[in-house]
C-alpha cells in the first residue's frame, strides 16, 4: 500500500530527532516511508522474531532504525523515552485478546 506523506501534527520541521516507537510493526512499509521521509530515530516492536528478523535485514541500510521482539503489554522502555507513538493496528489485536480489558487498561 501507498502511504500518504508523513506529517505527524505538532512536530514542525523537526523530523531526525524525533524519537519514534512503533507498536506492532510487523513487515509494514510505514516505517521505511518515514525514515525515507527524514524521521531517523525509529524503534519498532513486534512479537515475531521471524518478522524483526526480516524487517532488519530489509532495513540494514537505514541506521538509527531499530527492531526488538518485544510484547507490546510488556515493554521495558523507560516511560517518557518517545516524542511520538505509532500504532497502525495493535489496538484492533488487544481488542480481540480473552483478556481485553485487562490489556487495554495497562
Amino acid at each position: 500500500p501507498r502511504y500518504p506523506r508523513v506529517r505527524p501534527p505538532g512536530l514542525g520541521g523537526r523530523r531526525a530527532g524525533i524519537r519514534i516507537l512503533h507498536v506492532g510493526c510487523g513487515n509494514s512499509a510505514l516505517p521505511e516511508r518515514m525514515y525515507d521521509e527524514g524521521f531517523r530515530r525509529i524503534v519498532n516492536i513486534e512479537t515475531s522474531s521471524v518478522v524483526i528478523g526480516q524487517m532488519a535485514s530489509r532495513n540494514a541500510g537505514r541506521a538509527g532504525m531499530e527492531w526488538h521482539v518485544m510484547d507490546a503489554t510488556n515493554m521495558t522502555f523507560e516511560r517518557g523515552g518517545f516524542d511520538l507513538v505509532v500504532d497502525r493496528s495493535v489496538l484492533d489485536t488487544f481488542a480481540c485478546m480473552g483478556n481485553s480489558s485487562a490489556a487495554l487498561a495497562a
